[in-house]
C-alpha cells in the first residue's frame, strides 16, 4: 500500500494541498478523494468532525481498498477535483 500511495503522490497535482495550495500534502480527504496538508486537515476535522471530513494520514495509518480507490488516479486526486470545479465554473 505504501508504494501505491507513493505512486499517487508522485503526481504533481497531489504533491500540494488542494485547499491552501502552499504546503505539501500529508493527509487525504477520503470523502473528496483529495490531498491536503496537516493544517488544513486539522481545520477540516475541527469544522466538520471526523464522520464528515473522513481525513487520513498518508503514511501513518493503515489503508483499506475503499480508501485507496477513493484517492486513486481513476476516481480521485487533486487534478480530478480541480477539473470538476472548472466544469462548474468554481
Amino acid at each position: 500500500m505504501t508504494e501505491y500511495l507513493k505512486e499517487i503522490m508522485a503526481d504533481p497535482y497531489n504533491k500540494y494541498c488542494v485547499d491552501c495550495h502552499t504546503r505539501e500534502a500529508t493527509h487525504a480527504s477520503i470523502r473528496t478523494g483529495t490531498f491536503i496538508c496537516e493544517s488544513c486537515a486539522q481545520l477540516h476535522r475541527a469544522t466538520y468532525g471526523m464522520t464528515v471530513a473522513y481525513i487520513k494520514e498518508l503514511f501513518g495509518e493503515q489503508w483499506d481498498d475503499f480508501q485507496l480507490a477513493a484517492v486513486s488516479h481513476e476516481f480521485g486526486g487533486n487534478k480530478q477535483f480541480f477539473d470538476l470545479l472548472k466544469e462548474y465554473d468554481h
